[in-house]
C-alpha cells in the first residue's frame, strides 16, 4: 500500500479511530495486526517471509537470556540468516544474471527465474532493524523482547516498514510497551509533519521527476550542462521524495505516541561531504557506525590510522551496496570514503584565520558542497558504468545551453523546494515542524493553507511510488 494513496488515508484513520477506542491492553495487538495488514496489502506473498524474518529473530533473542545456550554461535547463525536473506532477494539474481551469458554450468532457466525475483519491499530496513536487534540482545545492552507481538510491531511497524527510517530496538520496544493514550499536541505535530511530507513528495519530487527522466533516459542527446544541472535537480528529488517519506512516517507514527529516529536533519545546509552524511539517511548512517564502523575499528585499533581507513571504507561500502547490487553502488561508496579522506587531509593544512574571509570560505564550503554531492548522486540514478562515463565524459567535455522544458512542473517543483530551503535556513537548528508550531496562530494556519493549495493546484498525483522503495 503506497503511504501517498486514499487507501491508505483510509487505512490510517480507521486504525486511529480503533486505536483510541479500544482498551489499553488491546492496542499493542491492533498494531500489531494493522502492521502486517498493512504489509500484505502491498505484497501478500513476502508476508510470509516478513513473518519468517520475525520468528528467527524472536527466537534467537530469547535464545540469547538461556545460560546454556551456545551463544555466540547462534548469534553468528542469526547473523547469516539475515544477510543470507538480503543476498538471496537482493543480490542473488543481478549477480547471477551478469555471470549468466559465460557460466554454463548453470542452466539459463534457473538463472534467469532468480534474476527476476521480486524485490520485498523494505525488506533491507527490516531486515536492519533484526540485525541491530541481535546485537544488541547478545551484547546485553537490551534485553529481549519476550512478547511475539510486540516484537512483530517492532519489525513490522507500518510507518516505516516500507522505506524506514531503520529502527533501534532499545528505542522503539520500550515505546511499544507503553500505553499510550490520546495526546492533542502529538496528533497535532503529526498531521503537521504528514501535511509537509505530501507537500515535499507531490510538489516537489513529483514536479521534478519528469524533467529529471526526460534527460538522464536519453542522455546522449543533452549535452553536459543539461546533464549537470539534472544532477542537481535529481539531489532535489531524491531529498524531498525521500524525506517526505520520513516526515510522512514519523507523522504517522505520533498520531498513536511513537517517537521514531529522523533521517534528514537539513542536508542542503551541509558544509562538508562528512557534515553531509551527519545530516543524511542518519538512521542508516548511524546504524552503520554503531555496528559496523566502531566494531572495525576496534578490533584492528592496534593499526591506529590504517584501522580509520578500514573502517570508514568497510562503512561507506556497506553503504553504497545496501541501495542494491550494481557497480554504480559500490562506486558511489567508495567515492564518499575518498571525498571524506580528501576533508580530513586538507583541513589539516589549512586554517584560516581572518573573520572576513572565514565567512566566505564557509559560504563557499556550502555552495561546493551541494554541487559536488549533486554530481556523484548520479551513481544512484544510473545503472551502468557505460551510463555513468558517458553522462560524466558529457559533464566535463560538452558544455552548452541547459535543456528547459515547457511544461511548468519543473517550475512548480522548484519554487516547492526553494520555499522548503528558505524555510529551514530562517528555522535554523529547529526542526522545521517545531520552528512553525512556534509561530502565531495567524502564520501558523497561513502555512497549512499555503501548502495545501500549493499541493492541490501544482501536486503531480499521478506517480506516487518512491525512490527508495526500490532500495
Amino acid at each position: 500500500m503506497n503511504i501517498v494513496s486514499y487507501q491508505y488515508l483510509f487505512f490510517l484513520i480507521i486504525v486511529f479511530l480503533c486505536y483510541y477506542l479500544l482498551n489499553d491492553r488491546y492496542k499493542k495487538y491492533l498494531l500489531c495486526f494493522a502492521s502486517l495488514a498493512f504489509y500484505a496489502i502491498g505484497q501478500p506473498v513476502y508476508v510470509i517471509l516478513l513473518l519468517l524474518s520475525v520468528s528467527i529473530n524472536y527466537l534467537v533473542g530469547l535464545s540469547f537470556s538461556t545460560e546454556k545456550s551456545p551463544k555466540r554461535l547462534i548469534f553468528y547463525l542469526s547473523l547469516i540468516f539475515n544477510i543470507g536473506l538480503l543476498v538471496y532477494f537482493k543480490y542473488l539474481g543481478y549477480w547471477l544474471s551478469l555471470i549468466n551469458p559465460s557460466l554454463q554450468i548453470l542452466q539459463p532457466k534457473t538463472v534467469s527465474t532468480l534474476s527476476n525475483l521480486i524485490l520485498p519491499i523494505g525488506i533491507s530496513f527490516y531486515t536492519f532493524n533484526a540485525i541491530g536487534y541481535t546485537i544488541d540482545v547478545y551484547l546485553k545492552v537490551m534485553k529481549p523482547e519476550r512478547n511475539i507481538m510486540n516484537y512483530i510491531t517492532y519489525q513490522a511497524f507500518f510507518p516505516q516498514v516500507l522505506s524506514g527510517p531503520v529502527a533501534r530496538g532499545r528505542l522503539l520496544i520500550p515505546q511499544i510497551n507503553k500505553t499510550h493514550h490520546l495526546d492533542y499536541g502529538l496528533v497535532v505535530s503529526g498531521l503537521r509533519l504528514i501535511l509537509l511530507g505530501y507537500f515535499k513528495k507531490l510538489v516537489i519530487a513529483n514536479g521534478l521527476r519528469p524533467y529529471v527522466d526526460a534527460v538522464f533516459n536519453n542522455y546522449t542527446f543533452h549535452n553536459g550542462s543539461t546533464l549537470y544541472f539534472a544532477a542537481f535537480i535529481y539531489f532535489i528529488e531524491v531529498y524531498a521524495d525521500f524525506s517526505g517519506y520520513t516526515d510522512i512516517a514519523l507523522g504517522t507514527a505520533r498520531l498513536f505516541g511513537f517517537d521514531l529516529i529522523n533521517n534528514f536533519n537539513k542536508p542542503f545546509t551541509s558544509k562538508s561531504v562528512t557534515d553531509f552524511w551527519r545530516r543524511w539517511h542518519i538512521s542508516l548512517s548511524s546504524w552503520c557506525r554503531d555496528y559496523l564502523y566502531y566494531p572495525i575499528l576496534y578490533t584492528i585499533r592496534q593499526y591506529q590510522v590504517v584501522a580509520v581507513f578500514a573502517a570508514t571504507l568497510i562503512t561507506f561500502l556497506v553503504i553504497g551496496f545496501w541501495h542494491g547490487p550494481r557497480l554504480t553502488f559500490a562506486i558511489f561508496g567508495i567515492s564518499q570514503f575518498i571525498l571524506i579522506l580528501l576533508e580530513l587531509y586538507i583541513s589539516k593544512l589549512v586554517t584560516i584565520h581572518n573573520k572576513k574571509l572565514s565567512i566566505f570560505i564557509s559560504i563557499f564550503q556550502h555552495v561546493f558542497t551541494i554541487l559536488l554531492m549533486s554530481l556523484f548522486m548520479i551513481f544512484l540514478r544510473l545503472e551502468t558504468t557505460e551510463q555513468i562515463f558517458g553522462v560524466f565524459s558529457r559533464i566535463f567535455t560538452s558544455p552548452g545551453k541547459v535543456f528547459l522544458p515547457q511544461e511548468a512542473v519543473l517550475l512548480f517543483g522548484s519554487f516547492g523546494f526553494l520555499l522548503l530551503l528558505i524555510a529551514e535556513i530562517i528555522s535554523g537548528k529547529q526542526e522545521l515542524t517545531v520552528f512553525i508550531s512556534e509561530r502565531k496562530r495567524i502564520v501558523r494556519w497561513f502555512v497549512y493553507i499555503f501548502m495545501i493549495s500549493l499541493i492541490l493546484v501544482c501536486g503531480v498525483f499521478d506517480d506516487n511510488t518512491f525512490i527508495y522503495y526500490q532500495f
